[in-house]
């Protein structure tokens, strides 16, 4: 059983409870993923790992790579409300581009919802699209009376499409994994921003998705925000 204590994630994060802090620019920057293209990666239980993780933020002074995200439905933390918003995304990061890092843990959250109008003016993002149809055609293998034992496939897709095009607003707290080892050795920025999808291209990916873990107390840790 792993040892947990008082600094468990996810939370509830109230806006009037935390503290606006004014950090260097150089604390926590996220502008996008340094990828040309997509990115190779595969699915197993049910995070996506990618096969060369990409470099993407810079947290206090060093460059952090993304090893890894999976989906939560419902969402985990509670943004400024007592009922979660529809999808969470983690994007886990690490310090070290090596396949099987150990250690600190940058865990950004991003939102999303499933767009219920103007279809057309969503972004396309075509990797929700992909990894989508993958799982569909899965689903349809598996209904078959016999067939071939499937190799883990690996996948390509663009780990852009999975941030808000905003990103420079966040939520910052010190807390742990929310599956696994439940570890407290995590950097949390829940981005304030998120975004919206078509129902058609998350109908299977979904099924992939873990069930949200309960909300932790605070304790004695404190939320700082760097917006007003």
């Amino acid at each position: 059983m792993p040892i947990i204590g008082t600094q468990q994630s996810p939370i509830q994060i109230m806006h009037e409870q935390t503290f606006h802090a004014h950090f260097p620019f150089s604390y926590f920057e996220i502008d996008r993923y340094e990828v040309e293209g997509d990115v190779e990666g595969v699915f197993e239980d049910h995070n996506f790992d990618f096969n060369t993780p990409p470099k993407g933020l810079t947290f206090n002074r060093e460059p952090w790579y993304l090893h890894k995200m999976h989906l939560h439905a419902p969402a985990e933390h509670l943004i400024n409300s007592y009922a979660p918003n529809h999808f969470e995304l983690h994007l886990v990061h690490y310090q070290s581009d090596k396949p099987h890092p150990t250690g600190p843990k940058v865990v950004i959250s991003a939102m999303f919802e499933i767009a219920k109008e103007n279809l057309k003016e969503i972004k396309n993002r075509h990797s929700f699209h992909h990894l989508n149809k993958f799982h569909k055609d899965m689903t349809k293998k598996k209904t078959k009376k016999c067939y071939p034992p499937l190799e883990e496939p690996t996948h390509l897709i663009n780990p852009n499409d999975f941030l808000p095009d905003c990103t420079s607003r966040w939520y910052h707290y010190q807390g742990s994994l929310t599956s696994g080892t439940y570890s407290e050795d995590c950097d949390w920025f829940v981005l304030d921003d998120k975004f919206q999808v078509c129902e058609s291209h998350v109908q299977f990916l979904c099924e992939t998705k873990q069930k949200a873990r309960p909300i932790h107390a605070l304790d004695r840790r404190f939320i700082l925000r760097n917006f007003e």
